[in-house]
């Protein structure tokens, strides 16, 4: 359940979107003011983010046939869909975030990094692009870089839960740091409060407090006189 925010990605929003899942068609907005217009439902905190005309309806359509395309595994139209809006369109991120997670399935890491860089130029401080940034770095074992892109997400929205979801799975599996891996489990699940796996991650978040209860206990014991 750990991949869920980790081996898949992309958007159904047009400006951004809602995290590393791909999402139906139905959950397109009504409008996109800025090139990282969304964090769930929650506006992106980045000051740097400049307001831009809403996409238009017939790109909008476009975008959301691309998403259906992609979700009935027609991955050649999907992504030639993307990449034609995203000449026409090079002001909002969500077609390159698209094109980035269609060549990792390719298997093509370095055409991702480059589609999420120019997502980058778009919404420098988009939390969204950030975290898959993120996720990239942690599959290619950069840990360092994959920590900070989280933060970055994180500093640009704190309360983005897949960048905190991230964090946590990072500093767990990959850092073995229980006590932040803990941290950021917990705030994820204040944010996502129904997600259908909460009871799941909860036992995580148990296991953890044992391995950070154990790891104290032993630190007392090698420090004892």
């Amino acid at each position: 359940m750990r991949s869920r925010f980790m081996s898949k990605a992309g958007s159904s929003s047009f400006g951004d979107g809602n995290g590393l899942i791909r999402f139906g068609a139905a959950c397109l907005c009504a409008a996109f003011l800025i090139g990282c217009a969304t964090s769930g439902d929650r506006p992106e905190r980045a000051a740097s983010a400049l307001e831009q005309a809403p996409a238009s309806a017939s790109a909008l359509a476009r975008y959301a046939e691309g998403v259906a395309a992609l979700e009935a595994g027609h991955v050649a139209r999907a992504t030639a869909t993307f990449e034609t809006l995203a000449r026409e369109y090079p002001q909002y991120s969500g077609p390159l975030r698209q094109l980035a997670w269609l060549a990792v399935d390719a298997g093509d890491n370095a055409q991702a990094f480059d589609y999420l860089h120019r997502a980058l130029k778009v919404c420098e401080a988009c939390a969204s692009v950030l975290t898959d940034l993120g996720v990239l770095h942690r599959q290619r074992g950069e840990f360092d870089a994959a920590e900070q892109a989280y933060r970055d997400a994180l500093a640009a929205d704190r309360d983005y839960a897949p960048a905190h979801f991230n964090l946590a799975v990072l500093f767990e599996l990959y850092r073995m740091r229980p006590r932040p891996a803990i941290d950021h489990y917990e705030r994820y699940l204040a944010l996502e409060e129904d997600d259908p796996d909460a009871r799941l991650i909860r036992a995580w978040v148990a296991d953890l407090e044992r391995q950070a209860a154990s790891l104290t206990s032993t630190a007392h014991i090698e420090t004892r006189p």
